[in-house]
């Protein structure tokens, strides 16, 4: 018993960390707002361990994330402090239901990039992360690493080159061709 808890507990932790910021982002990206963002999120995850025992496979608890995130957004919008609070232009860029497929696709080709960005080496996966995670400016990310603004641009390059070596199987072509045939059609 302790044992099947003990998996249980890994499987949902190895979850989190896979999609933790590909969720932060879709929710940020509607409430327009990163600590707000990063309570949804945290209270997404609650929910999804509360009911970890109803999920069969990975992609349905992923899928049960995602529509407890979006409806978390919902109910931000329709709350008082939302109302202040939530940008106008916002409230156009709520998902709807049909958009919710492809926010996972998104969210999958997110992680796929961030598991390989996890890979490189150290500098270059600080670099990367610190500039397409965070957002953090070249000078900025010199300043956090100690490093000279060519140091960063190199390994910002040869990361980008090594991810690009590593993204080219069949399974990301087939991807990124879904993508462009399903916002092709848009």
């Amino acid at each position: 018993m302790q044992t099947r808890q003990h998996e249980t507990l890994a499987a949902f932790n190895a979850f989190y960390r896979k999609h933790k910021v590909p969720l932060l982002r879709y929710v940020a990206g509607i409430l327009k707002n990163r600590e707000l963002a990063e309570e949804v999120v945290s209270d997404v995850f609650m929910k999804t361990w509360d009911r970890i025992s109803e999920f069969e496979k990975e992609e349905n608890q992923l899928a049960f994330a995602y529509v407890v995130a979006r409806n978390a957004c919902y109910n931000h919008k329709k709350s008082a402090e939302g109302r202040m609070a939530f940008d106008r232009e916002a409230l156009n860029t709520l998902p709807y239901q049909t958009d919710l497929f492809l926010e996972l696709v998104d969210a999958e080709l997110l992680a796929i990039v961030y598991a390989e960005i996890d890979k490189l080496p150290d500098k270059q996966r600080d670099v990367l992360r610190l500039s397409f995670v965070d957002g953090c400016t070249t000078e900025e990310i010199g300043s956090r690493l100690g490093m000279s603004h060519a140091s960063v641009f190199a390994n910002r390059s040869l990361g980008l080159k090594r991810l690009r070596e590593k993204l080219k199987g069949e399974q990301l072509l087939l991807l990124i061709s879904l993508l462009q045939a399903i916002y092709g059609s848009r």
